[in-house]
């Protein structure tokens, strides 16, 4: 049974917002996206906030982040591992209060427009590949993209010269570098990556293979 996992969070109250939405974003997201076993991780930062009749909770909430993970036993030895502490270590240097949920999802609406992501925010997603398979070249005119492998190895080609990525280890591509991650071994490979600034129209792709 998937788990999601939200966690909520209060900042720092010596840093502003736009401090504490680019500390997550920017320079926490990599801690997150590192943990063991992990489906999804998305950010969800707060822009606005509605009251709707009803008495609010006596908390100021800055974001949730949003981690899933395909079972409960994978969810417990993620949030055990060294990742995680690591994770929570670096937390501390901008959020003041976090509470983590663990939830079952019953879906009410569902579809395409429910996984969209608004052009702009930080973006994280896991993939897949089989042996041999290559995603095809090609760069981001302004993201930054983080790859972490988290089962096998992976070939990561950046400007021509190839990185190979055992688990946990990760490569950093900067704006137009052009790139191409391929599994050139025996075995399949999974990797989490993590884009920012996201937007869906970043891509150049490239004319070689």
């Amino acid at each position: 049974m998937t788990i999601r996992a939200l966690t909520v969070l209060t900042r720092r109250p010596e840093l502003s917002v736009p401090e504490f939405r680019a500390y997550w974003r920017d320079h926490h997201a990599p801690f997150g996206a590192a943990f063991p076993h992990l489906r999804s991780y998305t950010q969800h930062h707060v822009v606005d906030s509605i009251a709707r009749g009803i008495p609010a909770p006596d908390a100021t909430v800055d974001g949730f982040s949003d981690l899933i993970f395909a079972s409960r036993e994978h969810f417990d030895e993620s949030l055990a591992s060294d990742a995680a502490r690591e994770a929570s270590t670096d937390a501390a240097r901008f959020i003041a209060r976090m509470r983590m949920y663990v939830t079952e999802d019953h879906a009410v609406v569902s579809g395409d427009a429910a996984n969209e992501v608004t052009s702009g925010a930080g973006f994280a997603a896991a993939n897949r590949f089989g042996p041999g398979e290559a995603f095809p070249r090609h760069h981001h005119a302004r993201a930054t993209e983080i790859i972490v492998c988290t089962s096998g190895s992976l070939t990561i080609e950046i400007e021509g010269t190839s990185v190979e990525l055992g688990v946990g280890q990760q490569a950093v591509i900067l704006p137009g570098q052009r790139h191409q991650t391929s599994n050139r071994s025996g075995l399949p490979a999974e990797l989490i990556y993590v884009k920012t600034p996201y937007d869906p129209d970043d891509v150049v792709w490239t004319n070689d293979k």
